[in-house]
């Protein structure tokens, strides 16, 4: 199936067989168990109790003493400290439960009464009914990071998949990771997810294709349950979530009932997948049945104002709107925004978390401008009389009759359009907003930058390789043919463009979530006032810029990794235009040029 057109119409479901209270009625015979310990790195450890009884523990020691992550059952506790006596002489200094399940969670109280216990927030929601466990005494929403043992540990919530409160523990410096639950398969299995804690295939498909994504290849995983694993099983894993959901839902808008699909079953490669926790048949049922159901709240608010939604190649969600504006959804996380290698207005380096959020696939087209103005009658800044910035007779001057119909150079309706101000792009903004019935605004700086360079801290959207004329549209023999040396073009590049290219021309520049034309063709309006030293206070989850003076002339921050007058990765003392997606700038927010765009955004948080 081709997972582009996995249209949102759809979530998933499955019936776990560990849910808390299926597991007080069945607790497994544990007389019998041994826990088996493996190195895993330097001073991390696993253990594992056979026939897997009960989730793995992750063992930290060092001289701060002993952290676990997770901790089975209280009755297996004596084996538990047995082995870490051999490990270590020191003493449970931290617990940090991966869920609320008691297969992870039952031995909290009985390791000792020192240690500290750290849990999502919604685990200690769930944890206050069962009264036997220990409580967490420290929770957070969305991460959370320790300095342990000579390393960074950090604790990052990935909500609904598994169940709600699952986290991932990251050992920074070891390459260690353990995902808990959101993947038990250290062998091929069928995955579990609680429904009725939260969880939901469609978010544990998403949380392995981002984890994928940010995990190094050589990285040690430590699963929920079963072996010690890799990057490569979680491949697995996530090829198979794609492909039995995708041939089920195939199967069932063909019209082919339940048991028919069930009769004909999944290819024979995934034959061994049903031998842990469920079989093959059960599988299709749950996500026969599930197609329907289940889809989270923001992502349908969305679905029902767009023509469709689908993945794409990136494997993210993708929403088509009216007049051909392309969405991408940009999932909540962290990212290192700035770069010591720009400009002093890149600096520092700091962390940020945005929610999740859409960005428009594509800069604002001519075409879209022209229908905006035709139904609302709007006038540029540009045509009011402020005319716009162009590069004329060797130098940049405002000539009056510049503006967005007139750059002084050939577009199509299907080139971004360029000469608007960031007053303009704002009208346009809610223009939009009135037709979709959405909340249409500029993309805050961050948001941007996010959408450009993901989360791994990449110089342009498609990496650390120098731009070739393939990627992007910036200043090549074409441009040097017409402006000469007036940005230093790259004159053994031939894109085979002078001024701008129609969006989407270069698919190799796709950005990690898939947009285009993040480098090159256009800068792009950000929606935040332009501060040069505005990083070294930046607030650290969903920045929006420094306040609004509400001067009709306030700068407001450009980016879009440079445009088709700048040349291929190198910094200018003035301005920082080039094409890495860290630079940025400002500009009179009444003011247009020749070589400004916008992009559009959807957000849920208050600015």
């Amino acid at each position: 199936m081709n997972m582009k057109k996995l249209y949102l119409s759809i979530s998933f479901i499955f019936i776990i067989s560990l849910c808390y209270g299926r597991f007080q009625e069945d607790m497994p015979d544990l007389s019998n168990v041994k826990i088996v310990t493996t190195q895993v790195a330097g001073n991390i450890y696993m253990l594992e109790a056979t026939g897997d009884v009960a989730g793995n523990i992750a063992v930290s020691a060092g001289p701060d003493g002993i952290l676990l992550v997770d901790t089975q059952f209280a009755s297996l506790s004596d084996l538990i400290l047995a082995e870490l006596s051999i490990i270590t002489k020191g003493n449970i200094k931290f617990i940090i439960n991966t869920h609320h399940h008691i297969d992870h969670t039952h031995g909290n109280g009985a390791l000792g009464d020192a240690p500290i216990v750290i849990a999502h927030a919604n685990a200690l929601k769930r944890l206050l009914h069962m009264p036997h466990e220990r409580h967490p005494t420290i929770t957070f929403h969305d991460r959370i990071s320790l300095f342990f043992n000579g390393e960074k540990i950090d604790i990052v919530h990935y909500p609904h998949g598994h169940t709600d409160s699952d986290v991932v523990v990251f050992f920074t410096a070891s390459n260690v990771i353990h995902m808990g639950d959101l993947w038990n398969s250290g062998i091929s299995s069928f995955p579990t997810v609680d429904i009725e804690a939260g969880g939901s295939i469609t978010g544990m498909l998403e949380h392995i294709e981002e984890l994928i994504r940010i995990i190094p290849i050589d990285a040690k995983i430590i699963p929920g349950h079963y072996a010690l694993s890799g990057l490569d099983d979680l491949k697995s894993t996530m090829k198979m979530l794609q492909d039995t959901i995708g041939l089920v839902m195939e199967k069932k808008a063909a019209g082919i009932s339940l048991k028919d699909i069930k009769k004909e079953g999944f290819p024979s490669r995934y034959d061994s997948w049903g031998t842990a926790y469920t079989n093959a048949e059960t599988w299709i049922e749950n996500i026969y049945h599930g197609l329907d159901q289940n889809i989270p709240k923001k992502i349908a608010k969305i679905q029902k104002k767009a023509k469709q939604i689908y993945k794409n190649e990136k494997g993210f969600w993708e929403a088509e709107f009216i007049d051909g504006h392309v969405m991408v959804h940009i999932p909540g996380g962290e990212f290192p925004m700035g770069s010591e290698d720009g400009l002093s207005n890149e600096r520092p380096v700091h962390q940020v978390y945005l929610d999740e959020y859409w960005l428009g696939k594509y800069p604002v087209t001519v075409g879209q401008f022209r229908k905006f103005v035709k139904e609302t009658g709007y006038v540029t800044d540009a045509e009011k009389g402020k005319g716009s910035w162009q590069f004329w007779e060797g130098e940049w001057i405002v000539r009056m009759d510049g503006n967005w119909k007139n750059p002084y150079f050939e577009q199509e309706e299907d080139h971004p359009v360029v000469s608007v101000s960031w007053n303009d792009a704002v009208a346009f903004c809610r223009w939009l907003s009135k037709k979709t019935g959405l909340d249409i605004k500029l993309p805050t700086a961050a948001q941007w930058e996010k959408g450009a360079r993901g989360m791994d801290g990449r110089k342009f959207p498609w990496g650390n390789d120098k731009p070739d004329g393939t990627k992007a549209n910036y200043a090549d023999i074409n441009y040097w043919d017409k402006y000469k040396d007036a940005r230093q073009p790259d004159k053994n590049i031939n894109d085979g463009y002078t001024e701008t290219s129609p969006v989407g021309t270069y698919p190799k520049g796709s950005s990690p979530y898939g947009l285009l034309d993040m480098a090159g063709n256009v800068w792009e309006w950000c929606h935040d006032v332009y501060q040069p030293d505005y990083y070294t206070a930046s607030p650290k989850k969903n920045p929006s810029g420094p306040p609004i003076s509400g001067e009709p002339d306030q700068e407001r921050v450009n980016r879009g990794g440079g445009s088709w007058t700048d040349r291929s990765g190198h910094i200018t003392p003035k301005g920082g235009h080039n094409l890495r997606s860290a630079a940025r700038t400002g500009d009179e927010q009444n003011s247009s040029d020749d070589h400004m765009g916008f992009r559009i955004c959807i957000d849920y948080f208050k600015r």
